[in-house]
């Protein structure tokens, strides 16, 4: 992966994690490989593992590989709460990654990106 460059790899990797018929095992060093790429755009098949019913140790190793590529992940987590299914999970998800203690409303994450994102550009980066 380091040889493809800091996103070259991701998109196989989210491609082989969504294999269904994958053993548990590979899915997991999947997921690791994931949370340890540094491409925020990996939390859209990380999230997958979220709001699907079913293995609570995919859940909980999604969940940690999300914590490890930070708040860059949010944009990418705001559309999984638009339904009251997943908005939960995915709330909570994002509540630990952040630290900030809002509601489940995607509404709020985007306002609250939004306002990050102009303080960051009128810092300068």
């Amino acid at each position: 992966l380091k040889g493809l460059g800091r996103s070259g790899g991701v998109d196989g990797l989210m491609e082989a994690v969504r294999e269904q018929r994958a053993p548990k095992g590979r899915r997991l060093a999947l997921i690791d490989a994931l949370g340890n790429s540094g491409e925020p755009r990996a939390a859209t098949a990380l999230a997958r593992f979220l709001v699907k019913k079913g293995d609570r140790g995919l859940r909980d190793a999604s969940i940690d590989a999300l914590k490890r590529l930070g708040v860059e992940t949010v944009p990418y987590l705001i559309p999984f709460l638009s339904s009251p299914q997943q908005n939960t999970i995915v709330g909570w998800a994002l509540r630990q990654i952040t630290g900030m203690n809002f509601s489940s409303k995607a509404r709020l994450w985007d306002e609250w990106w939004k306002r990050r994102q102009s303080a960051r550009e009128a810092q300068g980066g």
